[in-house]
């Protein structure tokens, strides 16, 4: 999907991840999350994943429960609004190409909640570029 379609994706299936955990008693190990897999800047596009850390061994009928293996990751704290979080992602690129890391997989965890927190300077995202392990 192209990122200009994730807010709509995000608003609806975050909130029936968030219900369907609810109905089955499932406490969230982590606030909403989303995964980018295979990022593409040409046309700005990915895979999108919506998501929520849950407990190991919960299981929630309808939705696919994924672990990441052990491994490492790059990690920033990002404080602004998702208007201009791309700075925060050029930045990572830049810091990795120096570094000469590769990464497939980004994920970012949104802590703080903009349905209550109305001014944006204040809003948190932690963004992980989960690393590809080196062959």
């Amino acid at each position: 999907m192209t990122m200009d379609k994730v807010g709509d994706f995000f608003g609806i299936n975050f909130g029936k991840i968030a219900e369907d955990m609810g109905k089955n008693k499932i406490e969230p190990q982590s606030m909403p999350s989303a995964l980018y897999i295979d990022f593409k800047m040409e046309d700005m596009s990915s895979d999108v994943v919506a998501c929520f850390v849950a407990p190991k061994g919960a299981k929630i009928k309808g939705w696919e429960n994924y672990t990441f293996p052990a491994g490492k990751a790059v990690k920033l704290a990002y404080h602004g609004g998702y208007n201009d979080i791309m700075a925060a992602h050029e930045a990572i690129g830049k810091y990795m190409n120096e570094k000469n890391l590769t990464s497939e997989v980004t994920m970012e965890e949104y802590v703080t909640d903009p349905m209550t927190e109305k001014d944006s300077t204040k809003w948190l995202t932690n963004i992980y570029y989960i690393l590809t392990p080196a062959k």
